[in-house]
Formats: C-alpha cells, structure tokens, sequence
C-alpha cells in the first residue's frame, strides 16, 4: 500500500481550510468508529470511542457525532465557527438533555473559533467554559485530516482498506484522545 496521500496536503490558497477539514473529520469519524463499522474487534478494544450515535441538529450541514467515553458524553459538531446559530443550536440542547457532556469544536487560525460567541446568546462564561472544548488544530493535523478522508475513499472498497483503516487509526488517534479528553 502506498499512502501517498498523507504526504499531499490538501493546501488551499498557502492554508489549509478549516471548513473542508471538518468535514473530512466527519466522514472519518463516522468510518472508523461507528458508520460502516471499519475499526472492530482488536482496534475497536484499544480505541477510545467506544459508544458513537449520529444526530443532526438545525442548521447544520453535517452531522454531529455523539461518542460516549468513559461515562461522559462527547457531542462534536463539524461545523464552521462561522455559523453560530448552529452553535448556539447546540449548546442549549446539550444543556436541556441534562447530560454529562461536552461539545467539542475545532479551530484553526484560518477560522477561529471564538467561545465568547455565546455570550452574546446569553450564556454566561462559567457554562461556556463547563461545555464548549475548542480543539486547536495545525495545519499539519488539518492535512492529515483531508488526507485520511482521501486515501479511505480511495481504498475503501480494496482489499487494502483493513490496512488503511489500522494505519489511520494509528495516525489519527492522539486527536481522538484530545477530543475525548473532559473539559
């Protein structure tokens, strides 16, 4: 297997897009950790994700993923920071359903994402801070990110998709730990 694509970055304009990197993410996530069931059995046990539903909140162009850790709730939205009444959306359903839970948002200096956006919702920061886990990320891990997406795509349906997924997984999870981490 040659995984040429985590030496091509997908850079768009000198950065990389926080947006198109987010939306890899999800279709990653929803690959190996739960959707199409790619990471079982022994990969699965050493995992951190054990539990993933999908929920679709208003507003959103993507779905959010639900992972349950260790008893908390991790809810991580793949939306631009850019749109806030998708964050806002979240944020109070996250507070209504009494869960254990944090949401988890990547930024990037591309597009930050700013937590004192809610205030201006009415949430005071002490909430803001008990819920709202900004993942900062680098233009490295946004690459590796775009180019785990690319090469699952491609040999999903090969037979060195197992490979592929063990080597992603390897790759990707010092993220999956950071996402999964209690705020």
């Amino acid at each position: 297997v040659t995984f040429s694509s985590w030496t091509t970055c997908c850079i768009i304009g000198g950065t990389v897009e926080l947006e198109r990197a987010a939306g890899a993410a999800e279709g990653i996530a929803r690959r190996l950790v739960g959707g199409a069931g790619l990471l079982g059995g022994e990969a699965r046990n050493q995992h951190v994700a054990l539990g993933q539903q999908e929920e679709r909140y208003p507003s959103s162009r993507f779905v959010c993923l639900r992972w349950n850790v260790r008893g908390q709730s991790v809810l991580t939205g793949f939306e631009s920071p850019r749109n806030i009444y998708f964050w806002n959306n979240l944020l109070q359903q996250s507070l209504a359903s009494n869960r254990h839970e944090k949401i988890a948002a990547f930024s990037h200096y591309s597009d930050l994402f700013d937590p004192g956006l809610f205030s201006s919702f009415g949430f005071s920061p002490a909430v803001i801070h008990a819920r709202i886990d900004v993942i900062e990320m680098n233009d490295r891990e946004l690459a590796m990110l775009y180019a785990a997406d690319i090469t699952l795509r491609e040999l999903e349906s090969t037979t060195e998709a197992e490979r592929a997924t063990q080597l992603i997984t390897l790759r990707l999870d010092p993220l999956w730990r950071r996402i999964v981490q209690p705020v």
